[in-house]
């Protein structure tokens, strides 16, 4: 028995890696904060309110901002922060994060209709070792955007709803297919970050904001369609709403 071709895409999901994928978010501060110190600027506690969810592209700029005499270019300081964060260790995988990708792509085997994106600010490097962190790769996914990725395809910030706009046509371009009634309301982000999730929102994509421990300094977006407390998993969120539209599928296979 052949699986059913989807001429159209039910969903397209999105996630984000640092603090979705992985909580990384512990890490990636205290790598910016010593390379930072190192080299005449500095991070405090209550600058994380503004830089959550920002790469080290982002704060290396607004550190050259902030400080005159900081030593670092932006491509130096990107340079240092990916050589201490890949001596880290002890990443932990947010709660169901795993089984819900897998069961995801599993959905996609059978039916063909659903697309799955992974984004996020960092390198390839970084990307690669946080996915393998929690078990995963590049393959579990059919659109994968790093640094470079996001260059190459010239995409504004995650900050700025163009973004998901730009990367939606990317993917519906790649599978050939359109979502039913073009409806951007079937773009589902995941993402933690307050401002990604308000461009996101912006774009017309559904969005839910997973909380996680270090949120204390971060506050919850208004805007976001579903709210994840850190001890959540999204599982029933988005494999439900996957089975919901694609069970007829099943059905007539």
């Amino acid at each position: 028995m052949s699986k059913p071709y989807a001429t159209s895409i039910s969903h397209l999901f999105f996630f984000d890696v640092d603090g979705v994928i992985v909580d990384s978010e512990a890490n990636h501060r205290r790598k910016n904060e010593i390379v930072a110190a190192n080299h005449g600027g500095a991070i405090a506690p209550e600058d994380w309110a503004h830089l959550h969810g920002k790469g080290d592209r982002y704060i290396a700029g607004w550190l050259k901002d902030r400080f005159s005499g900081y030593a670092l270019s932006v491509d130096e300081h990107i340079a240092k922060s990916t050589q201490a964060y890949m001596r880290t260790d002890g990443l932990a995988i947010r709660p169901g994060i795993v089984r819900t990708i897998r069961q995801l792509r599993t959905i996609k085997r059978q039916c063909d209709d659903i697309f799955m994106v992974v984004g996020t600010n960092g390198d390839a490097g970084t990307l690669n070792h946080n996915l393998s962190m929690a078990g995963l790769s590049r393959s579990h996914f059919d659109l994968v955007i790093d640094a470079d990725t996001a260059k190459n395809m010239a995409l504004p910030p995650k900050h700025m709803p163009e973004y998901y706009t730009h990367v939606t046509a990317t993917a519906l371009e790649i599978s050939g297919k359109t979502f039913p009634n073009r409806d951007i309301r079937r773009v589902v982000v995941l993402e933690d970050s307050p401002a990604n999730i308000r461009a996101a929102h912006q774009a017309g994509c559904t969005t839910i904001q997973w909380l996680h421990p270090h949120s204390m300094n971060v506050p919850a977006e208004p805007v976001a369609d579903h709210m994840l407390q850190p001890d959540k998993s999204p599982y029933d969120l988005l494999v439900g709403r996957a089975r919901l539209d694609t069970k007829s599928a099943l059905r007539i296979a």
